[in-house]
């Protein structure tokens, strides 16, 4: 978005900026990361997420973020379960009742889909949580060079 906010000789681009620094203030004030301060330290959300990114900002966790894979990995496995779970519903209702096989198929995707998300949940929440923990102590005896070393990595391949 912000490759495209500078240009404004596009209509189409003429409202990048805005929405570029719309997504900034919600990102700083509403975020999934904000979750886990709310549920340690019992901080309204929009507190709880400013904190969450000071921190990570603090620590030079933002290109970590910026190429994480869970929320993508999560969405994947629920068109997956949605895909299969309305395949097999659908051979199903085609062999037993014709005339319910399009809207069986339909309910089935959006029910494998809604399942598999909750289950892919918890996944989610723990990886959101490790960030979280090692944006508010990253010199913990807990945690190896893992992420420091993952943010050289990813400075380096953005220098090049």
């Amino acid at each position: 978005m912000r490759l495209v906010a500078g240009d404004s000789d596009e209509f189409l681009f003429s409202c990048a900026p805005c929405y570029s620094e719309l997504a900034s203030m919600l990102r700083n004030h509403g975020n999934r990361w904000g979750f886990v301060h709310v549920g340690v330290y019992n901080k309204g959300i929009v507190q709880a997420s400013y904190d969450t990114w000071e921190a990570f900002e603090k620590v030079d966790l933002e290109i970590v973020i910026d190429s994480d894979l869970t929320v993508s990995f999560c969405v994947l496995c629920g068109v997956s379960g949605g895909a299969i779970c309305s395949i097999i519903s659908g051979i199903w209702a085609l062999v037993i009742h014709k005339s319910y096989a399009t809207e069986l198929a339909i309910y089935a995707f959006l029910i494998g889909y809604f399942v598999c998300r909750i289950g892919m949940a918890w996944p989610q929440a723990c990886v959101s949580a490790y960030y979280v923990a090692y944006a508010d102590n990253p010199l913990h005896p807990r945690f190896d060079s893992t992420v420091p070393d993952r943010i050289r990595e990813l400075r380096r391949r953005l220098q090049v």
